[in-house]
């Protein structure tokens, strides 16, 4: 039996994708979601085992929840893993990536990769011994048996939904106990959101749309919450609408390259976020620039009343510790009503200090004065997952 292709064959194939070049080559620019190439994603559940062999394969797939768990795209050749893209049809990156997603193919074919579970052998001696997973899966209900599930713990990075719904199931059958390890800093900053919008999932700024962003730390272009997604904003903040480019103040300790990347950097005393938020908040209600009913919820949770604000907070006091003066402050609040819409972010090194909770609540909560959430170029809250058994208990 021949593999090769007719000379007819190879003709018809030739004129069709000219044709499909023209074609995309002519439309390639309109819109934001039309790539460059065309190409055919593969569903690897329902393809032949030898579909791939002599050309490109493209699998549809999704980076790590702890990387942003955008969708990605995979090259495979004659069944291995070649390359790795953003899937340019998936919202927010449109086909872009970072060296993480560049990265997932050495990940995927590392020589010191494990190949399958394995025990430890003598304790201090750093060796391990590969077992089977029949043993291994033997072994580990047994331990479970022995152990209870109060005196058991499964420890994790954040799962997606689907794998916490797995995790809530083995919790069922176990009793195991599930500890959730992230960094410090996104804690915190669930918590804060928590306390401020009621909800758990962590919300992302549209900066595409926003005219001014006020970052209180937040490294946004360095692996901050969705790096892609926020770096390909941050390009349509600054250069995607003709003749108007987005306004980026940095307040922070640190000269960063986030920092370095706005119209001004406000250098500050570590720790003293939130009070800067507040003073904002300060001139804000004093000079009537945006309506009183606005601060119930601002004031409820950061357990404040209009009168504390008033005496406490007033921007030469907090001059006086900040690192700012008085006249910066009026500037950040002024800002943030003469440039509509506006978007306040807050994380990073406002969130890793003692005082980092209240820092991102002060700092967030001005979303809330502004009227900015869920609005176009405002603070955009991610919604629960619609299903209970996808959601992800804060306590775990």
């Amino acid at each position: 039996m021949e593999n090769g292709m007719r000379r007819r064959d190879f003709l018809k194939v030739a004129a069709t994708s000219a044709t499909g070049a023209v074609l995309f080559a002519g439309c390639g620019r309109i819109g934001d979601g039309v790539p460059e190439t065309e190409f055919k994603i593969a569903q690897p559940v329902y393809t032949p085992n030898d579909w791939a062999f002599g050309r490109d394969a493209w699998f549809a797939t999704a980076a790590p929840p702890d990387q942003g768990g955008y969708g990605l795209i995979v090259r495979v050749f004659e069944g291995r893993a070649k390359k790795v893209d953003g899937n340019p049809d998936f919202p927010g990156v449109r086909g872009k990536s970072d060296a993480r997603a560049q990265a997932l193919v050495q990940e995927l074919y590392h020589p010191d990769r494990l190949a399958g579970p394995q025990r430890a052998a003598t304790r201090g001696s750093g060796q391990f011994q590969p077992i089977s997973w029949d043993s291994a899966l033997q072994e580990v209900a047994q331990i479970l048996r022995d152990a209870g599930g109060e005196r058991a713990v499964l420890i994790t990075t954040r799962p997606s939904s689907s794998q916490a719904a797995i995790i809530a199931a083995f919790q069922r059958v176990t009793g195991i106990r599930h500890a959730i390890l992230e960094p410090d800093e996104l804690v915190v900053l669930r918590s804060a959101v928590r306390r401020l919008f009621g909800v758990s999932t962590l919300p992302i700024p549209d900066l595409a749309n926003a005219s001014f962003l006020l970052n209180f730390g937040a490294e946004f272009l360095h692996g901050w919450i969705a790096p892609v997604q926020l770096a390909r904003a941050y390009g349509e903040f600054r250069q995607g609408r003709p003749g108007q480019r987005g306004l980026y103040y940095h307040v922070g300790p640190r000269l960063s390259a986030t920092a370095a990347n706005a119209d001004r950097w406000f250098p500050i005393v570590p720790g003293t976020e939130g009070l800067i938020a507040l003073a904002i908040a300060n001139v804000l209600l004093t000079e009537g620039a945006v309506p009183r009913d606005r601060f119930a919820p601002y004031f409820a949770a950061l357990g404040l009343d209009e009168a504390r604000l008033t005496n406490d907070y007033s921007p030469e006091r907090v001059a006086t510790t900040s690192g700012l003066t008085a006249e910066q402050i009026r500037e950040l609040a002024h800002a943030l009503v003469e440039h509509e819409p506006a978007v306040v972010i807050a994380g990073t090194n406002a969130a890793v200090s003692t005082n980092g909770l209240f820092n991102l609540v002060a700092t967030l909560g001005l979303n809330l004065l502004l009227d900015s959430l869920n609005q176009p170029g405002g603070l955009l809250l991610n919604p629960e997952p619609p299903l209970p058994e996808l959601r992800i208990a804060d306590d775990a």
